[in-house]
């Protein structure tokens, strides 16, 4: 017999305890079995860097409404971490403080940017650095790969209308 449990969260490097009440599982013969609780577990520890799947409005993206949210998919759950999210353009730049829950959320794996100030018209590059996020290890972004992020060197641009 075997149990699969969906969607949850394991830290690594913590010891877990599995408690199965009686009468959760029954023989064949349809008898309660009694409860388990000597069964111990530890999960490795998370190593993994979490990269950007996608940006939404995608690079390059023209005419977006100037309140329009921006949506970061990651590779795994993260949440903020620190620094500033400059927006930068020939008419000025919006800088979003990572740390200020107002203007950034996560949910699982995906978080979002809503900048406190409206964007002006014009064209607006965003860019970010690997410690702005962070995984629930504690593993800051993949630095710089450009095939998984858009981080340091590249940034996107979005044209407000």
């Amino acid at each position: 017999m075997s149990i699969i449990v969906y969607d949850i969260t394991l830290v690594g490097l913590q010891k877990y305890q599995v408690i199965i009440d009686a009468g959760i599982v029954r023989s064949e013969s349809g008898s309660k079995c009694g409860t388990i609780e000597d069964y111990f577990f530890t999960v490795e520890p998370d190593t993994d860097k979490p990269y950007i799947l996608f940006i939404h409005p995608k690079n390059y993206k023209v005419n977006v409404p100037k309140n329009s949210v921006i949506r970061i998919a990651f590779s795994e759950m993260v949440v903020p971490n620190t620094g500033i999210i400059p927006f930068t353009s020939e008419k000025g730049s919006i800088e979003v403080n990572v740390q200020n829950s107002h203007e950034v959320s996560c949910s699982r794996d995906e978080c979002t940017i809503r900048p406190s100030q409206e964007f002006e018209a014009g064209m607006y590059s965003m860019s970010f650095g690997e410690y702005a996020f962070k995984d629930l290890a504690g593993n800051t972004l993949v630095k710089g790969d450009r095939k998984s992020t858009r981080l340091n060197s590249s940034h996107d641009q979005i044209s407000y209308a």
